[in-house]
């Protein structure tokens, strides 16, 4: 029974192995022909963070903690 299990071990490290080396390139995006620049995020006229666009505000989750609940450490026993 051992020798089984260490028989099939053994096969999975070389069938990983294998797939991992012969893998290489295909894996991911093919190299760009420019250097790639860094992204930079949209910017109001003032310079300050755009943060327009579709906003969910479907949570259970509280923005704010309730005022007669500030003392508490849980919303829930």
């Amino acid at each position: 029974m051992r020798h089984r299990v260490l028989a099939s071990l053994g096969a999975l490290v070389v069938v990983i192995g294998v797939a991992s080396l012969t893998a290489g390139q295909v894996a991911g995006q093919a190299p760009s022909a420019g250097a790639a620049k860094a992204y930079t995020g949209a910017r109001t006229a003032d310079g300050q963070p755009d943060l327009q666009g579709v906003w969910d505000f479907r949570t259970v989750t509280p923005m704010e903690r309730p005022k007669d609940l500030a003392d508490k450490a849980t919303l829930t026993p």
